[in-house]
Order: structure tokens, then C-alpha cells, then sequence
């Protein structure tokens, strides 16, 4: 592990985020995907926000990511206009790789260069990186969260 550099070590610990939320998604009813008494924290729309969420900041530019991809806002649409939990799964299979791929594929000195156009992220790359793996992992606490409170066993924190 000496030799690892810094797009692999971020690449692990996505994968344990990763590995989190595909065994916090299947823990819940159908019903339950798509209920809360807070509608904000209904897990279908934490869980399509945090997928999503990692196919934009992975991206090259913040302009012209098309938001909705399976489908209406997580944000303001009703939850049954929300994807499924095998739709969100699918997006996970296909966002999953590509994120790993810009981490692995990113040299240590261009995670430290300067972060142009994702600058609210911080000042580097790396910045956007750890930005987005505390994002991922606050949405998946609130999808645990929300396990526990219906009384479900919440994803392994890995």
C-alpha cells in the first residue's frame, strides 16, 4: 500500500461509502423508500441526490449536467414521481465506476492544481474530492438515520 497514490486511497474509501449505501437501499419496503415524516428525508430522495451528486462533481464542468436523470427533481418533485430503488440502484452500477475512474485516473499533482470551476469546493482538487466523499457520506447518514427510525438495521459503516 506505500506505493498508492492519492486517487486509489480516495477510491477506497468511496468504495466503502459505496458498499454502505447498496446494503442501506434493499433494507427498506418499497413504501418505506419513499416515506419519512420529514419529506426531505424521505430515503429516495437522499439516495437520488447523493448518486447524482457524484456523477456532477466528477464531471469535467459544473455547466450543462443534466440534473434529473432518472426522472424529476429529488428536491422539489413528489416522492412517487421519484425513481425506484432498482433505478437508483442502476444509476449507482453506472455513476459508481466513473467516479472511481476520475479518482484512479487523476495524478497526484493535478489533484493538488488549482480548482477552477468547482471553486466552492475549495481551493484544489482534492478539495472537490473530499468535498464530495463528506456530501456522499452525510446524505448516507441521513438514509441510516432514517433506517433506524423505522426500526430497520442501517447500512455497516465500513
Amino acid at each position: 500500500m506505500s506505493n498508492a497514490n492519492i486517487g486509489t486511497v480516495l477510491a477506497r474509501q468511496f468504495d466503502r461509502m459505496w458498499g454502505t449505501l447498496r446494503e442501506a437501499i434493499p433494507r427498506m419496503s418499497d413504501a418505506q423508500w419513499r416515506q419519512s415524516d420529514c419529506d426531505w428525508l424521505a430515503p429516495v430522495r437522499l439516495a437520488y441526490h447523493l448518486v447524482e451528486t457524484a456523477d456532477f462533481y466528477r464531471g469535467e464542468s459544473s455547466r450543462g449536467f443534466g440534473w434529473g436523470s432518472l426522472g424529476g427533481d429529488w428536491e422539489d418533485s413528489p416522492v412517487d414521481a421519484l425513481p425506484t430503488q432498482a433505478e437508483v440502484r442502476a444509476l449507482l452500477d453506472r455513476v459508481e465506476p466513473l467516479v472511481r475512474a476520475w479518482l484512479t485516473e487523476t495524478a497526484d499533482a493535478d489533484f493538488l492544481t488549482a480548482e477552477e470551476d468547482f471553486a466552492w469546493t475549495g481551493g484544489t482538487r482534492l478539495d472537490r474530492a473530499l468535498y464530495l466523499l463528506r456530501h456522499s457520506q452525510h446524505h448516507l447518514g441521513q438514509i441510516n438515520a432514517e433506517l433506524r427510525r423505522k426500526d430497520l438495521s442501517p447500512g455497516r459503516w465500513a
